[in-house]
């Protein structure tokens, strides 16, 4: 089982694959509390408890976690990225206190939103929104307005072509605590 998991401050996109390429679910978690730090907190405890809802019975579970760019500058001088930042550390926190370590992959939205065909050139959000529609139109059903689960989808997606293309390839697994 693969959780993809696209945390920001106000809401998390998750995704649940039962398998590569086979979608079991998606939705966006959101909490109504006012401070930032509460908000985070149950959005963490949100998360957990989806995890173990849908993993019932399962051996297996591989977290893959949307983290910050280096290179991220919000029209906030800043303060948007430290935030986003904070949200990213509760989720993993969280799952780090349950989950085996190994199992929580730390991937950079520089790095899988990457257009391959263009080089280092990253998708828009609508671009990326649109391809997901086109893969898994089921996983469309739920509103999305600010396509947090259908970046999750798309961050396993890319994950496990990740995967498989280190795999074939021989080469090491990358260091997932950076």
């Amino acid at each position: 089982m693969i959780i993809g998991l696209d945390p920001d401050t106000r809401a998390i996109g998750f995704a649940v694959f039962r398998a590569p390429g086979e979608l079991a679910t998606c939705g966006i978690l959101t909490s109504s509390k006012r401070s930032r730090h509460d908000r985070m907190y149950s959005l963490s405890i949100q998360t957990e408890i989806m995890a173990e809802s849908v993993s019932e019975g399962e051996t297996s579970i591989d977290f893959v976690v949307e983290t910050s760019s280096s290179h991220q500058v919000s029209p906030g001088g800043g303060k948007g990225a430290a935030n986003y930042g904070e949200a990213v550390g509760y989720i993993l926190a969280k799952l780090d206190s349950i989950y085996s370590y190994g199992n929580v992959h730390r991937v950079s939205v520089d790095e899988w939103t990457k257009d391959r065909t263009i080089g280092s050139r990253r998708k828009s959000k609508q671009q990326r929104q649109r391809e997901v529609r086109l893969r898994y139109p089921l996983g469309y059903l739920i509103p999305d307005p600010g396509a947090h689960a259908s970046d999750a989808i798309d961050l396993v997606d890319w994950w496990t072509v990740e995967q498989k293309m280190i795999e074939i390839s021989g080469a090491p697994k990358k260091d997932n605590r950076k």
